[in-house]
């Protein structure tokens, strides 16, 4: 699979945003891993008519020590992404992402 470099990057950056957004003290980290995979399909690593025999995997992983979410939330990750104002954000015209 390849991945859309602008959908990504914005995902990143609403993650990010979003972990502003909750941690007035604190940390937050991006981490990133890279993995070389080896490509299905690909006998030997001298076969390159079908390109190169690896291909990266990125793992992203964003955390902080923000509030936090309740079990409530959590146990809501099933159901689509809608927009919703944060109670901690009431009075800000900043909706954040929410499950």
């Amino acid at each position: 699979m390849r991945a859309d470099q602008t959908k990504v990057r914005q995902i990143l950056f609403n993650l990010l945003s979003n972990a502003t957004k909750f941690t007035e003290k604190g940390t937050i980290t991006l981490r990133v891993k890279r993995e070389n995979v080896k490509r299905e399909g690909m006998e030997t690593e001298s076969d390159s008519s079908t390109g190169p025999p690896h291909v990266s995997s990125f793992t992203f992983q964003v955390s902080d020590s923000g509030i936090g979410m309740s079990p409530e939330q959590v146990s809501g990750y099933s159901r689509p992404l809608s927009r919703r104002k944060p109670p901690r954000l009431a009075n800000t015209a900043a909706p954040a992402w929410a499950w």
